[in-house]
């Protein structure tokens, strides 16, 4: 199990070194320029609890706290670097997939432009998927949390690996085949954007206008904005807190706000239905990866009797 772990987590801490260090490459190309500065107490939240995790560890107090303080760390971190990193991958002045994923969608029956309609005189409705939709990182930090607390350490590392592989996975696809989602090509009226407080607003379609025309832009926390349509991450996080909970006591509650999530992800993170498929792929692919991984890495000594965790905690 120690193997396991200490490969998990050293897996992440280079990818989340590796995204900070590429950032900081591109960052001097001038394609854009990151505000270092405003991400300071970003970093150092996560290198605080990385390094108390640590010394928990260390001097064997409570390994799942240990385990919990420095995933949460490795996870603000990598985040962080990632988001950034995405910035400098789009090829600028290049013509998005959208077209290809919008004609795929009518073959299946889907019109964005129509989906949205339906929810006119539903505001309500609108309102609540929001909330659903804005839950998901906030739910990958309660399975950690729960996954930490009832000593679940393989499937809270698998989680770490399938999160963190997922979302390179997502970036280098759509840094090859960009796509900004319908909202990005769709004229919807102004007052249904408003009534339904759509998150894929006009300053959003703006936002990825200047990211699309490679205008050079100053990113900051508080300007960063979500930008991969095709893969949906959105639609794997789901799924992660789906899967990673299964056959516990907290699955209900996490399929019950996860169920309304696609539509939550169609309207308001403004996908076609085929980044909803895509991103259905991605993670069942990387999880079947990640698990094998987790396989080969076990000690050859270990078994079920040394090792109870590892029944308890099967999916």
């Amino acid at each position: 199990m120690k193997s396991q772990i200490r490969l998990a987590e050293a897996i992440v801490l280079v990818a989340f070194l590796s995204c900070l260090s590429l950032s900081a490459v591109l960052d001097t190309t001038g394609a854009g320029q990151i505000s270092w500065g405003d991400f300071v107490l970003h970093y150092l939240c996560a290198l605080g609890l990385i390094g108390l995790g640590t010394a928990y560890r260390v001097a064997k107090r409570s390994e799942r706290l240990a385990a919990v303080l420095i995933i949460t760390g490795l996870y603000i971190a990598f985040t962080n670097s990632g988001a950034k990193l995405n910035y400098f991958l789009y090829p600028s002045n290049t013509v998005t997939i959208d077209v290809l994923l919008m004609r795929v969608d009518a073959y299946i029956g889907f019109d964005w432009r129509s989906f949205v309609f339906r929810f006119e005189d539903r505001e309500m409705l609108s309102a609540f998927l929001r909330m659903v939709y804005f839950s998901s990182l906030v739910q990958l930090f309660m399975v950690i949390l729960f996954l930490g607390f009832t000593e679940r350490e393989r499937k809270l590392h698998e989680f770490m690996l399938v999160g963190v592989v997922s979302s390179l996975l997502c970036i280098l696809i759509w840094s090859i085949t960009p796509s900004f989602g319908p909202a990005y090509i769709v004229e919807l009226p102004p007052s249904l954007i408003e009534s339904l407080h759509l998150a894929v607003d006009a300053g959003y379609v703006m936002h990825l206008n200047d990211v699309a025309g490679g205008k050079d832009s100053l990113i900051e926390p508080t300007s960063m904005r979500g930008l991969i349509a095709f893969p949906s991450m959105h639609t794997v996080m789901a799924l992660m807190a789906v899967v990673f909970t299964f056959g516990t006591r907290a699955m209900p509650f996490f399929l019950a706000i996860n169920i309304p999530m696609i539509p939550a992800i169609l309207l308001h993170g403004g996908h076609h239905v085929s980044d909803v498929i895509a991103g259905m792929a991605v993670f069942f692919v990387v999880l079947w990866l990640v698990q094998n991984l987790m396989r080969l890495s076990r000690s050859p000594s270990a078994s079920l009797e040394t090792c109870p965790e590892l029944t308890r905690s099967k999916i």
